[in-house]
């Protein structure tokens, strides 16, 4: 792994003081102007906007969708792809399901953690647990969800090369990114090929993935404070500092999508560290030198 630059700093600010235990996966709605994330152990989805105030916050409400939400997609008719509980559903933007939900059989100590969607519109979602029992379901437009991998831990970050032949995917009890072949025609997950990148010589562990308008990954290092941008030859390019230890995953956001928006979390803090680190559970915000690409959508049929 080349590291080429690491010492430009971002000036960083809180873009919604929510306080969340768990935020995950943000994803922006261009159209409405909307950066939707998920609260995963409040079973809370989030909406929130650019709404111009002095202070540069942005209004933010919520949906309580269930007990647990382990992320939420963009779909192309408008609506939501989300998993909930041991359900994958479909919401109208005001949170209402407006289709069957899709239950599936989660392990046993799992819930739902981190998805995405594929570049032909599948929604990709994995559970995380203590255990190497996990799976990661791959839900396709006839709304049948298969399972398309087993034996996961922790199932994180997902993000697919430009030509879609590639899948990038984060298990946190592993500190490396994994490569796939993938099939976008028929959503298949090939051979396991040589990992993209061991991060053990950072702190903590990879977590959340997502990929710039350049085909860089952006990854945040859980209890590592740190978030670090890696191209796909592996070389990582630049890592920043992060104002708490527990960032989960980044997004970008704004009308030119040169919005850094990065997730975090207060679980499992003591109230000590939880007082040392004010920021943490807040969605955090930092402009970057590239802009992000335009998150894939759920295709849908109904």
């Amino acid at each position: 792994m080349t590291t080429q630059a690491a010492d430009v700093q971002p000036e960083w600010r809180v873009l919604v003081p929510a306080g969340v235990a768990l935020g995950e996966r943000p994803v922006w709605d261009q159209g409405s102007g909307t950066l939707f994330w998920v609260d995963i152990l409040a079973g809370d989805v989030h909406r929130s906007r650019d709404t111009g105030s002095a202070g540069g916050t942005w209004a933010d409400s919520t949906i309580h969708v269930g007990d647990v939400v382990g992320a939420v997609a963009l779909r192309d008719d408008g609506g939501l792809v989300a998993g909930v509980d041991s359900s994958i559903r479909f919401l109208d933007t005001s949170g209402v399901d407006d289709a069957v939900p899709v239950d599936v059989a989660m392990p046993v100590g799992h819930r739902f953690n981190d998805g995405a969607c594929d570049p032909a519109g599948r929604f990709l979602i994995g559970s995380g647990g203590s255990t190497p029992t996990g799976l990661l379901w791959s839900l396709d437009s006839t709304s049948t969800a298969r399972v398309a991998l087993e034996g996961l831990t922790e199932s994180n970050g997902l993000g697919w090369s430009d030509d879609g032949l590639t899948m990038f995917l984060i298990d946190s009890a592993e500190p490396v990114i994994r490569r796939y072949e993938y099939d976008p025609f028929l959503g298949r997950i090939g051979q396991r090929v040589a990992d993209l990148v061991d991060l053990s010589n950072r702190p903590g562990c990879p977590d959340g993935l997502v990929v710039d308008a350049l085909n860089r990954l952006w990854v945040p290092q859980w209890e590592g404070g740190q978030i670090n941008c890696i191209d796909q030859d592996g070389n990582l390019l630049l890592t920043w500092t992060v104002p708490t230890t527990q960032p989960t995953c980044a997004g970008f956001a704004g009308e030119s999508m040169d919005t850094l928006v990065l997730a975090t979390s207060w679980e499992s803090m003591t109230s000590d560290k939880r007082a040392r680190e004010p920021w943490a559970g807040h969605l955090l915000a930092a402009a970057t030198p590239v802009p992000g690409g335009a998150s894939h959508r759920f295709a849908t049929t109904h």
